[in-house]
Formats: C-alpha cells, sequence, structure tokens
C-alpha cells in the first residue's frame, strides 16, 4: 500500500510540472501582427466587394477549404449568401471593429449597415499553410449598438 502512494504523489508531482511548464509557456499561440490585422480586413474587404460585383468565383476564392467543401461551387455558395447573407452583398457601410485571438480562432467583428439598421458580422479566420488568411464562415446578426452612419 505505502509503494501505491508514493507511486501516486510521483504521478501527481510529476502532473503538476507539466502543468506549470504549460502555464510558463504561454498560450502557445502567436500574437496577431500589423500584417496579420491588415490581411484579414483586406480579404474581408475583397470578398464584399466580390459579392456587390455578384463575382461569385472571386467571392468563393476567400473561403477557407471547410467552406468550399461544404458549398462545393460558386454559384451554390453565392445563392446562399443572396438567401441568407443580403446585408453582405450591397452594405451602404461597413466599419471594422475589434479582431479577437482565442486561443488559436482568430475573428474578426465587423459592423454593417443595411436596409436602415446596424448588424455586426462575425468572421471566423483561418490562416493558411502558405500565409493566406481565408474566410471560416460568418454569423450575422442585428445589433443594439448605435453607431453613427456616416454617408459617403
Amino acid at each position: 500500500m505505502c509503494a501505491g502512494k508514493t507511486g501516486n504523489s510521483r504521478f501527481l508531482f510529476g502532473s503538476a510540472l507539466v502543468l506549470i511548464c504549460i502555464f510558463s509557456l504561454g498560450n502557445g499561440f502567436p500574437e496577431l501582427t500589423d500584417a496579420d490585422n491588415s490581411a484579414i480586413r483586406d480579404v474581408i474587404q475583397r470578398q464584399l466587394t466580390a459579392f456587390r460585383k455578384n463575382d461569385g468565383i472571386e467571392a468563393f476564392s476567400y473561403a477557407a477549404p471547410g467552406i468550399k467543401v461544404i458549398f462545393q461551387t460558386p454559384a451554390i455558395f453565392m445563392e446562399m449568401v443572396r438567401t441568407s447573407y443580403k446585408a453582405l452583398i450591397r452594405p451602404q457601410q461597413v466599419v471594422f471593429a475589434e479582431l479577437t485571438n482565442d486561443h488559436g480562432h482568430v475573428r474578426q467583428k465587423v459592423r454593417i449597415f443595411y436596409d436602415s439598421e446596424w448588424l455586426t458580422a462575425i468572421y471566423p479566420m483561418q490562416k493558411q499553410v502558405d500565409g493566406r488568411w481565408l474566410i471560416a464562415g460568418c454569423s450575422l446578426k442585428k445589433t443594439r449598438d448605435k453607431l453613427v452612419w456616416k454617408s459617403r
């Protein structure tokens, strides 16, 4: 019975040591750079421009691989956008808000003014092996925030 307690003590001590090492190294996810921030905004803006031009091929090119697997073709992708994300096709105003990196889950918040109301779009982003950022989805909801609409 003594041997069992010693084994458990060693296991607990070893586990605690591993946890201390992990936490002392930080979260293991690199901070987003200004270049990342710029690239993320650029890809979202380019996709919004492609939506406005009704250019499904270009819009689909900014989708992450998982989105491409789900929708398969630019035509199917654009049909989904036209039916479920109308505000992204011709927004009256686009305001980039917070960019967050929560344990490697990068999300760009964007305020969209469309049809006399503000919406919040959350874009999960994925950095590809080649360094490009692609859009891994979008959730769109009405916002209670009162932003001032600026005419162009």
